[in-house]
């Protein structure tokens, strides 16, 4: 960054507006908790204007005194101002994925996107379906995966994740514990919560920490205390199987998979040769 004009476009730093989701995110002690430094990269957006290649870049000009910095248009100029918001909380994420970061991100986000002036007048919907052939409502749900990589369903989830005492966050970063693991944890209540916690930092094993608090499938109940897997609910899974395994087969390129949806495909494919050991 340097005081002379860049390629492309320069403008003084005062009249760039980082958006609301950056600038909480960047005070937010949640946030920072899971991402001390954020990455000098990335393009935060202002609707109706330019971009800055990274907001710390920004903050560093601020600081410094720098009357101009490099800046880059990367959305349109046009974009809807919620869509703006996203992108300005998910250019703070680490490189490295971490879920609980993208679940505090979602909630930023979604929170600043509410504080925005409302665009559900007649003309409003009108001139959005004209220019994206969709509603806005339907448009904004699906942006957040396409800016996420993640359903906006999935974001909810890692959100509520982030009431987890400390140690269980710890164990699903480090991806010992699965994302439902955490949230049946969360959903059992404080004290429960607690106690789990200080089993853990006692020295017990997370396997047994598990069953005794969320219950014991060796038993024949699953960890949410639905009945266990009989002879219907197999020929379920594997109808299911291959209806999905035929649309699968379609794609000429295999889906990216998420952190969570790998652990899950692992975990099916331990419980499916196990299943064929016992039938076998």
């Amino acid at each position: 960054m340097s005081k002379s004009p860049s390629r492309g476009h320069s403008a003084p730093v005062t009249t760039l507006c980082v958006p609301p989701a950056a600038t909480t995110l960047l005070n937010d002690a949640t946030f920072r908790e899971f991402v001390p430094a954020p990455p000098l990269r990335g393009r935060i957006g202002t609707a109706g204007g330019f971009v800055v290649v990274g907001v710390m870049d920004h903050l560093a000009a601020v600081e410094r005194g720098y009357e101009a910095v490099n800046v880059v248009p990367v959305i349109a100029a046009d974009e809807d101002p919620a869509v703006v918001q996203m992108h300005a909380a998910k250019d703070l994420l680490p490189v490295t994925r971490n879920e609980l970061a993208m679940g505090r991100a979602y909630l930023v986000a979604e929170e600043a996107i509410g504080k925005l002036p409302k665009q559900n007048t007649r003309n409003d919907r009108r001139t959005h379906k004209k220019k994206y052939g969709v509603q806005r409502s339907e448009r904004l749900n699906a942006m957040w995966g396409e800016v996420f990589g993640v359903s906006k369903t999935t974001l909810r989830r890692y959100a509520r994740a982030l009431d987890a005492p400390a140690e269980v966050r710890r164990l699903f970063l480090a991806g010992h514990m699965d994302l439902d693991d955490v949230l049946k944890v969360v959903a059992a209540g404080a004290e429960v919560a607690r106690s789990f916690e200080n089993e853990l930092l006692a020295g017990h094993a997370l396997v047994d920490v598990l069953k005794r608090h969320l219950g014991d499938n060796e038993a024949g109940r699953t960890d949410g205390g639905e009945p266990g897997p009989n002879k219907d609910t197999v020929v379920g899974l594997v109808k299911s199987l291959n209806r999905w395994l035929k649309l699968l087969e379609r794609s000429k390129e295999p889906p990216a998979l998420t952190r969570e949806q790998d652990r899950s495909l692992q975990k099916a494919e331990e419980f499916i040769a196990w299943l064929r050991r016992k039938v076998g």
